[in-house]
């Protein structure tokens, strides 16, 4: 959201890093000029945003929005195969069952 008196600047969405660098509002990518402007942002990525009051924003009255890709969080990792807890046993020796180990 930009607040600002409408009336001495605007809020003009520069394209490069250039334009914004110089304050070069010639070729604008979109301009704002309510005093009262909310813009929002969907592509990742820089947005550049200048006033076109060459004064003012040499002056450093500008701002750059950096927007993070949206990277779902990865799943994590399927669970290692549970056994479940058990005993082995020899069958069939003159003990019938008997145990061998348990894990």
């Amino acid at each position: 959201m930009f607040e600002y008196d409408g009336n001495v600047n605007d809020v003009t969405q520069v394209s490069s890093r250039l334009e914004y660098q110089f304050c070069n509002s010639l070729s604008p990518k979109a301009v704002y000029n309510t005093g009262h402007d909310v813009v929002t942002l969907t592509e990742p990525g820089y947005h550049f945003f200048i006033t076109s009051n060459h004064s003012q924003c040499v002056v450093g009255q500008k701002l750059v929005v950096f927007v993070a890709h949206d990277h779902p969080i990865p799943p994590p990792p399927p669970p290692r195969k549970i056994l479940p807890f058990g005993k082995d046993f020899k069958v069939g020796d003159s003990n019938e069952w008997r145990r061998v180990h348990e894990e």
